[in-house]
């Protein structure tokens, strides 16, 4: 009896996961959650257990507590279980009992996958789909083809992209409930077909897309860099359109507004990013924002835009010039 009880001590519940809201970070948790159900170690999922999905804005206030388990976001003070493949400054791969980081997987989906791959065996075909999925979007693993016919997958992520936040948060809650109770691929895609956002959205080059591109894009260090100033734009673009318009640049940084705020990504022409070493989560992160090896991204008001706009530029200048 006294065994019995040191044992059932020993135990860690989780009274909640907390999320990215993005695919990678939907995919982690639904993965989390079947790992927890199927597997037999010390981490248990309370039966009653709430789900948080955070964007970064929404992240600067939010309390973590001792029994989260944090996923696609930056370690907290308190947690449970963390689980994160952004970049870091440290070079050190952590795959504890407490916390796997590892900057080189696709998505952290996959590492919680790699942690509980034993029991993934018992999902469906749709889970093993997205998994192969998340990897390939998340890591910008795509071709040509990929990027100019998306699939289900990859139209699913735009959607996450193009809602608002207060909109999302609803709308993967949902997404996570269906992905977790129905084992049956075909009825997932109907399900999530009521779901889709079908905003507007320049996935493919068209007339106006390349128009629009031209108007807004500018030639730095002789090509190498691509400034694409979309601020004053309401349309979204597909975030590799410059990868998919011009081949010879290494480098590109796009403006865009966000509630009243401008958000810098810089990114890798994604059909070279073996030929560039330069790690860009490193660089948005010095610069208070953060990202992956292949791109990055800052937040910044919109005043300050032009200011930051020159710190990004001078921290890729060396690899530029000479």
């Amino acid at each position: 009896m006294g065994q019995r009880k040191l044992c059932k001590k020993k135990r860690r519940w989780i009274n909640r996961i907390v999320t990215h809201a993005d695919l990678d970070g939907l995919a982690s948790a639904v993965f989390l959650y079947f790992g927890l159900k199927f597997s037999n170690n010390k981490f248990i999922l309370d039966d009653r257990f709430k789900i948080e999905f955070l964007n970064y804005r929404r992240l600067r206030t939010f309390e973590f507590e001792e029994t989260d388990a944090v996923l696609d976001l930056p370690k907290p003070d308190r947690f449970q279980l963390w689980f994160d493949h952004h970049s870091l400054n440290s070079k050190e791969i952590l795959r504890t009992e407490k916390e796997w980081w590892d900057p080189s997987a696709p998505s952290t989906a996959d590492l919680v996958w790699q942690r509980f791959s034993k029991f993934m065996r018992r999902l469906s075909t749709f889970h093993f789909k997205l998994h192969k999925a998340v990897n390939i979007i998340d890591s910008a693993n795509f071709s040509r083809h990929q990027l100019l016919n998306p699939d289900f997958f990859g139209q699913l992520s735009r959607t996450l992209r193009t809602r608002n936040f207060r909109a999302d948060r609803r709308y993967l809650s949902d997404l996570f409930t269906i992905m977790i109770y129905s084992g049956d691929p075909q009825f997932h895609i109907e399900t999530f077909s009521t779901f889709m956002n079908r905003k507007k959205y320049h996935s493919i080059l068209d007339k106006r897309a390349e128009e629009l591109f031209n108007k807004h894009a500018t030639d730095l260090f002789d090509g190498k860099l691509i400034i694409l100033d979309l601020t004053e734009e309401k349309i979204r673009f597909n975030r590799y359109i410059t990868s998919l318009i011009r081949d010879d640049f290494l480098y590109e940084i796009q403006l865009f507004k966000d509630d009243g705020r401008v958000i810098l990504r810089i990114g890798k022409n994604i059909f070279k990013k073996e030929q560039i070493p330069l790690d860009l989560g490193l660089i948005a992160r010095k610069l208070g924002g953060g990202g992956h090896d292949g791109v990055g991204a800052i937040v910044a008001e919109y005043p300050l835009k032009n200011q930051m706009l020159q710190k990004l530029i001078d921290e890729v200048r060396p690899c530029l010039v000479g």
